[in-house]
Protein backbone atom coordinates (compact mmCIF):
# COMPACT_ATOMS: atom_id res chain seq x y z
CA UNK A 1 0.00 0.00 0.00
CA UNK A 2 2.83 2.30 0.66
CA UNK A 3 3.58 1.89 -3.26
CA UNK A 4 0.16 3.18 -4.33
CA UNK A 5 0.25 5.99 -1.66
CA UNK A 6 3.70 7.29 -2.85
CA UNK A 7 2.92 6.95 -6.24
CA UNK A 8 -0.31 9.61 -5.92
CA UNK A 9 2.43 11.70 -3.92
CA UNK A 10 4.55 11.29 -6.76
CA UNK A 11 1.96 11.82 -9.59
CA UNK A 12 1.07 15.20 -7.58
CA UNK A 13 4.50 16.27 -7.48
CA UNK A 14 5.35 15.63 -10.80
CA UNK A 15 2.54 17.45 -12.00
CA UNK A 16 3.90 20.95 -10.63
CA UNK A 17 7.28 19.75 -12.23
CA UNK A 18 5.46 19.39 -15.42
CA UNK A 19 3.99 22.79 -15.29
CA UNK A 20 7.46 24.50 -14.71
CA UNK A 21 8.61 22.27 -17.42
CA UNK A 22 5.84 23.10 -19.87
CA UNK A 23 6.50 26.64 -19.28
CA UNK A 24 10.47 26.68 -20.20
CA UNK A 25 9.63 24.47 -23.24
CA UNK A 26 7.46 26.72 -24.25
CA UNK A 27 9.60 29.62 -23.89
CA UNK A 28 12.75 27.95 -26.08
CA UNK A 29 10.58 26.33 -28.90
CA UNK A 30 8.94 29.95 -29.97
CA UNK A 31 11.51 31.87 -28.19
CA UNK A 32 14.63 29.85 -28.16
CA UNK A 33 16.25 30.87 -25.02
CA UNK A 34 16.24 29.39 -21.32
CA UNK A 35 14.60 32.36 -19.16
CA UNK A 36 16.39 32.08 -15.54
CA UNK A 37 13.80 34.49 -14.11
CA UNK A 38 11.27 31.82 -14.57
CA UNK A 39 11.73 30.34 -11.27
CA UNK A 40 10.88 33.51 -9.53
CA UNK A 41 7.71 33.70 -11.44
CA UNK A 42 6.75 30.83 -9.70
CA UNK A 43 7.68 32.12 -6.18
CA UNK A 44 6.03 35.26 -6.59
CA UNK A 45 2.39 33.51 -7.60
CA UNK A 46 2.67 31.92 -4.12
CA UNK A 47 3.18 35.17 -2.12
CA UNK A 48 0.98 37.18 -4.02
CA UNK A 49 -1.63 34.37 -3.44
CA UNK A 50 -0.64 34.46 0.08
CA UNK A 51 -1.04 38.09 0.69
CA UNK A 52 -4.11 38.06 -0.88
CA UNK A 53 -5.85 35.33 1.39
CA UNK A 54 -4.25 36.19 4.44
CA UNK A 55 -3.56 39.70 4.22
CA UNK A 56 -6.18 40.55 2.15
CA UNK A 57 -8.92 38.51 2.95
CA UNK A 58 -10.02 36.93 -0.38
CA UNK A 59 -10.75 33.74 -0.34
CA UNK A 60 -8.36 30.81 -1.15
CA UNK A 61 -9.27 29.90 -4.94
CA UNK A 62 -10.19 33.34 -6.07
CA UNK A 63 -6.54 34.75 -4.61
CA UNK A 64 -4.98 31.72 -6.56
CA UNK A 65 -6.58 32.66 -9.40
CA UNK A 66 -5.65 36.38 -8.69
CA UNK A 67 -2.20 35.48 -8.46
CA UNK A 68 -1.81 33.27 -11.75
CA UNK A 69 -3.75 36.31 -13.95
CA UNK A 70 -0.79 38.77 -12.73
CA UNK A 71 1.71 36.54 -13.25
CA UNK A 72 0.59 36.66 -17.51
CA UNK A 73 0.68 39.90 -17.01
CA UNK A 74 4.12 40.36 -15.64
CA UNK A 75 5.15 37.59 -18.77
CA UNK A 76 3.72 39.76 -21.20
CA UNK A 77 5.49 42.96 -20.13
CA UNK A 78 8.93 41.73 -19.22
CA UNK A 79 9.15 40.13 -22.86
CA UNK A 80 7.64 43.11 -24.24
CA UNK A 81 9.64 45.22 -21.90
CA UNK A 82 12.62 43.78 -21.30
CA UNK A 83 13.62 40.80 -24.10
CA UNK A 84 12.14 42.37 -27.00
CA UNK A 85 14.58 45.38 -27.17
CA UNK A 86 16.74 42.75 -27.17
CA UNK A 87 16.15 40.39 -29.70
CA UNK A 88 18.98 41.67 -32.21
CA UNK A 89 21.40 41.61 -30.03
CA UNK A 90 23.57 38.68 -28.91
CA UNK A 91 22.18 35.18 -27.11
CA UNK A 92 24.73 35.41 -24.48
CA UNK A 93 23.28 39.28 -23.94
CA UNK A 94 19.40 38.21 -23.89
CA UNK A 95 20.51 35.24 -21.29
CA UNK A 96 22.29 37.38 -18.92
CA UNK A 97 19.01 39.31 -19.27
CA UNK A 98 17.07 36.82 -17.92
CA UNK A 99 19.49 36.16 -14.94
CA UNK A 100 19.88 39.88 -14.08
CA UNK A 101 15.71 39.61 -14.82
CA UNK A 102 15.88 36.98 -11.92
CA UNK A 103 18.19 39.29 -9.94
CA UNK A 104 14.90 41.62 -10.05
CA UNK A 105 12.03 39.87 -8.95
CA UNK A 106 13.85 37.87 -6.23
CA UNK A 107 15.61 41.40 -4.43
CA UNK A 108 12.11 43.16 -5.02
CA UNK A 109 10.53 40.42 -3.88
CA UNK A 110 12.76 40.04 -0.65
CA UNK A 111 12.44 44.13 0.00
CA UNK A 112 8.53 43.52 -0.43
CA UNK A 113 8.10 40.15 1.46
CA UNK A 114 11.44 39.92 3.63
CA UNK A 115 13.00 36.34 4.06
CA UNK A 116 10.19 35.10 5.85
CA UNK A 117 8.79 31.82 5.10
CA UNK A 118 4.93 31.79 4.81
CA UNK A 119 1.94 29.44 5.47
CA UNK A 120 -0.39 29.37 3.04
CA UNK A 121 -3.61 27.57 3.73
CA UNK A 122 -5.04 25.04 1.71
CA UNK A 123 -8.40 25.00 0.46
CA UNK A 124 -9.27 21.97 0.82
CA UNK A 125 -7.96 19.97 4.34
CA UNK A 126 -8.41 16.77 5.39
CA UNK A 127 -7.83 13.21 4.13
CA UNK A 128 -9.04 10.08 1.91
CA UNK A 129 -8.44 6.90 3.73
CA UNK A 130 -8.78 3.59 1.28
CA UNK A 131 -8.05 0.98 2.94
CA UNK A 132 -4.14 1.58 4.02
CA UNK A 133 -3.59 4.18 1.75
CA UNK A 134 -4.36 7.26 3.01
CA UNK A 135 -4.24 10.59 -0.06
CA UNK A 136 -4.41 14.09 1.46
CA UNK A 137 -7.21 15.91 -0.38
CA UNK A 138 -4.77 18.46 -1.66
CA UNK A 139 -2.63 16.46 -3.71
CA UNK A 140 -5.85 15.26 -5.66
CA UNK A 141 -6.41 19.18 -6.15
CA UNK A 142 -3.03 19.83 -7.66
CA UNK A 143 -3.70 16.71 -10.03
CA UNK A 144 -7.14 17.50 -10.77
CA UNK A 145 -5.86 21.65 -11.14
CA UNK A 146 -2.79 20.52 -13.38
CA UNK A 147 -4.67 17.84 -15.70
CA UNK A 148 -7.47 20.93 -16.68
CA UNK A 149 -4.62 23.44 -17.52
CA UNK A 150 -2.28 21.01 -19.18
CA UNK A 151 -5.10 20.15 -21.33
CA UNK A 152 -6.72 23.79 -21.82
CA UNK A 153 -2.84 24.19 -22.70
CA UNK A 154 -2.70 21.33 -25.26
CA UNK A 155 -6.32 22.07 -26.67
CA UNK A 156 -5.46 25.80 -27.34
CA UNK A 157 -1.79 25.07 -29.07
CA UNK A 158 -3.58 22.48 -31.41
CA UNK A 159 -7.18 24.31 -32.26
CA UNK A 160 -7.00 27.69 -31.69
CA UNK A 161 -5.43 30.40 -34.40
CA UNK A 162 -3.16 31.17 -31.81
CA UNK A 163 -1.59 27.82 -30.87
CA UNK A 164 -1.06 27.46 -34.79
CA UNK A 165 0.79 30.34 -35.06
CA UNK A 166 2.99 29.19 -32.28
CA UNK A 167 3.74 26.00 -33.75
CA UNK A 168 4.82 27.61 -36.80
CA UNK A 169 6.77 30.03 -34.96
CA UNK A 170 8.67 27.12 -33.82
CA UNK A 171 8.97 25.52 -36.68
CA UNK A 172 10.13 28.36 -38.60
CA UNK A 173 9.99 32.09 -37.75
CA UNK A 174 11.53 33.26 -40.70
CA UNK A 175 8.82 31.26 -42.51
CA UNK A 176 6.07 32.04 -40.11
CA UNK A 177 6.81 35.90 -40.38
CA UNK A 178 6.71 35.76 -44.31
CA UNK A 179 3.02 34.04 -43.51
CA UNK A 180 2.05 37.15 -41.54
CA UNK A 181 2.42 35.81 -38.16
CA UNK A 182 3.20 38.88 -35.59
CA UNK A 183 6.58 37.33 -34.52
CA UNK A 184 7.08 39.94 -31.37
CA UNK A 185 3.39 39.85 -30.26
CA UNK A 186 3.11 36.20 -30.58
CA UNK A 187 6.42 35.79 -28.51
CA UNK A 188 4.82 37.98 -25.90
CA UNK A 189 1.73 35.97 -25.75
CA UNK A 190 3.84 32.50 -25.59
CA UNK A 191 5.64 34.39 -22.34
CA UNK A 192 2.20 35.04 -20.61
CA UNK A 193 1.00 31.57 -21.36
CA UNK A 194 4.50 30.35 -19.87
CA UNK A 195 4.37 32.51 -16.95
CA UNK A 196 0.67 31.32 -16.50
CA UNK A 197 1.98 28.01 -16.37
CA UNK A 198 4.46 28.54 -13.90
CA UNK A 199 2.68 30.77 -11.74
CA UNK A 200 0.00 27.83 -11.47
CA UNK A 201 2.58 25.28 -10.21
CA UNK A 202 3.42 28.10 -7.23
CA UNK A 203 0.12 28.52 -6.26
CA UNK A 204 -0.77 24.90 -6.66
CA UNK A 205 2.16 23.35 -4.39
CA UNK A 206 1.99 26.44 -1.92
CA UNK A 207 -0.20 24.67 0.37
CA UNK A 208 1.81 21.66 0.42
CA UNK A 209 5.48 23.63 0.71
CA UNK A 210 6.62 26.53 1.72
CA UNK A 211 6.53 30.14 0.23
CA UNK A 212 10.04 32.36 0.48
CA UNK A 213 10.90 34.91 -1.51
CA UNK A 214 13.96 32.92 -2.36
CA UNK A 215 12.12 30.11 -2.90
CA UNK A 216 12.10 29.99 -6.96
CA UNK A 217 15.93 28.26 -7.77
CA UNK A 218 15.39 24.75 -6.84
CA UNK A 219 11.86 24.77 -8.38
CA UNK A 220 14.00 26.18 -11.35
CA UNK A 221 16.61 23.59 -11.09
CA UNK A 222 13.61 20.64 -11.48
CA UNK A 223 11.87 22.16 -13.88
CA UNK A 224 14.59 22.70 -16.36
CA UNK A 225 15.90 19.07 -15.28
CA UNK A 226 11.99 17.88 -15.94
CA UNK A 227 12.24 19.47 -19.40
CA UNK A 228 15.82 18.39 -20.40
CA UNK A 229 15.26 14.69 -19.38
CA UNK A 230 11.90 14.56 -21.58
CA UNK A 231 13.67 16.50 -24.63
CA UNK A 232 14.24 19.91 -24.24
CA UNK A 233 11.79 21.97 -26.68
CA UNK A 234 8.54 19.36 -26.65
CA UNK A 235 6.39 19.94 -24.46
CA UNK A 236 5.24 16.03 -24.63
CA UNK A 237 8.85 15.44 -23.10
CA UNK A 238 8.60 17.96 -20.95
CA UNK A 239 5.37 16.60 -19.38
CA UNK A 240 6.64 13.02 -19.25
CA UNK A 241 9.92 14.12 -17.57
CA UNK A 242 7.95 16.11 -14.76
CA UNK A 243 5.82 13.20 -14.08
CA UNK A 244 8.82 10.60 -13.91
CA UNK A 245 10.83 13.31 -11.48
CA UNK A 246 8.06 13.58 -9.17
CA UNK A 247 7.61 9.76 -9.00
CA UNK A 248 10.94 8.73 -8.57
CA UNK A 249 11.66 11.46 -6.15
CA UNK A 250 8.24 10.04 -4.08
CA UNK A 251 9.66 6.98 -4.11
CA UNK A 252 12.60 7.66 -3.21
CA UNK A 253 11.77 9.05 0.39
CA UNK A 254 9.28 6.15 0.42
CA UNK A 255 11.55 3.32 0.23
CA UNK A 256 14.83 4.73 0.70
CA UNK A 257 15.08 8.16 2.00
CA UNK A 258 14.12 11.65 2.03
CA UNK A 259 17.76 12.51 2.63
CA UNK A 260 18.63 10.99 -0.84
CA UNK A 261 16.00 11.38 -2.98
CA UNK A 262 17.31 14.01 -4.94
CA UNK A 263 20.80 12.13 -5.52
CA UNK A 264 18.62 9.47 -6.72
CA UNK A 265 16.82 11.79 -9.06
CA UNK A 266 19.74 13.53 -10.79
CA UNK A 267 21.32 10.09 -10.91
CA UNK A 268 18.83 8.75 -13.33
CA UNK A 269 18.51 12.03 -14.93
CA UNK A 270 22.62 11.73 -15.64
CA UNK A 271 22.12 8.03 -16.60
CA UNK A 272 19.44 8.43 -19.07
CA UNK A 273 21.02 11.40 -21.08
CA UNK A 274 24.15 9.56 -21.05
CA UNK A 275 22.17 6.87 -23.18
CA UNK A 276 20.29 9.31 -24.78
CA UNK A 277 21.35 12.71 -24.84
CA UNK A 278 18.90 14.14 -26.61
CA UNK A 279 16.38 13.18 -23.83
CA UNK A 280 13.39 10.59 -23.59
CA UNK A 281 11.49 12.40 -26.62
CA UNK A 282 13.92 14.99 -27.75
CA UNK A 283 14.70 14.94 -31.95
CA UNK A 284 17.14 16.61 -34.39
CA UNK A 285 14.45 19.37 -34.74
CA UNK A 286 12.66 20.18 -31.96
CA UNK A 287 9.11 22.35 -31.75
CA UNK A 288 5.54 22.45 -30.64
CA UNK A 289 4.43 21.52 -33.70
CA UNK A 290 6.01 17.79 -33.69
CA UNK A 291 4.17 17.09 -30.61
Amino acid sequence: MLFVQQLINGVALGSIYALVALGLSLIWATARLLDFAYGEIFMIAGLVAWTLTVAGGLPIIPSMMIAVLVAAVVGFLVQRGVYMPLANKDHVVVLLATIGMSMVLRDGATKVWGTDTFVFPSPFQGVWVIGDVVIRTHFLFIIGGAAILILVFNFVLKRSRVGLAMRALAENRDVAAMMGVSVLALLAIAFAISYLMGAAAGVLIAPIHYIAATGGTGMMIKGITAAVLGGFGSLTGALLGGLLIGIVEAMSAGFISSTFKDVVVFGIFVAVLYVMPQGLLGKRRQGISEL
